[in-house]
């Protein structure tokens, strides 16, 4: 709790006296990932958006919705959503409008925002999925979060997105023979898992298919100026 609250301070001291010359505009994030992987595990993550790129891990575990599960049967609900503030959000490179950022102390929020889903009845190791929304604040200082002063931020931005919730639940029963489940990892895939970029065959059937198309129309023409 007194880390979180340390967490919370800094992110208030760095958005009350940074300077505005240091702030970008909110950047959509468009692909990469965010795991966490286990119990009171931290995060790592590697993500990026248009002249944007970050990768890093976390130094405190944060709160991660999905651990809930501990254990749980199944019907259980389980709640899709992680909050990473301050420390959470640990060290990392960050490049930014074509300027790269080593070991830089990351701080601000990360916060991610799915639909709970329900454990089915089933007797394996299972994988729920959810949609997820993306928002986030940061900020890049080069001293720790204790430390940091509006001198020592190199940036500050903010951030959104959305993708798809991976949630990995291993199995196992009891003695008296009750199936439980247990959170092994959460993964969110950021991206528009409803219009997946198209594969290189498939482009290939698709110009095949138009080419196609344009030979009948022209054709036709070709008959009608005869006729």
């Amino acid at each position: 709790m007194s880390r979180l609250l340390i967490g919370l301070c800094t992110l208030l001291l760095l958005a009350t006296f940074t300077p505005s010359t240091a702030r970008a505009d909110t950047i959509v994030i468009t692909s990469g990932s965010l795991t966490v992987a286990g119990f009171f595990q931290t995060a790592t993550y590697s993500f990026a958006g248009q002249n944007f790129a970050m990768t890093g891990g976390g130094g405190d575990p944060g709160f991660v919705g999905p651990t809930g599960c501990f254990p749980c049967v199944s019907g259980a609900s389980i709640n899709a959503n992680t909050f990473l503030v301050g420390s959470s959000l640990g060290q990392g490179t960050v490049t930014i409008n074509g300027t790269t950022y080593n070991n830089l102390f990351i701080a601000g929020t990360f916060s991610f925002s799915g639909a709970s889903v329900t454990v089915p009845n089933v007797m394996s190791a299972i994988t729920l999925t959810t949609p997820f929304s993306f928002s986030g604040l940061i900020n890049g200082c080069q001293v720790s979060h204790l430390l940091c002063t509006s001198s020592d931020v190199v940036f500050t931005t903010q951030l959104t997105g959305s993708g798809t919730a991976f949630i990995d639940l291993t199995f196992f029963q009891t003695a008296s023979g009750l199936s439980l489940f247990q959170f092994q990892r959460v993964r969110y895939d950021f991206g528009d898992s409803t219009n997946p970029v198209p594969e290189p065959m498939s482009l290939l059937l698709l110009a095949g298919g138009l080419a196609t198309l344009g030979g009948v129309k022209l054709k036709r023409m070709s008959r009608r100026m005869k006729d």
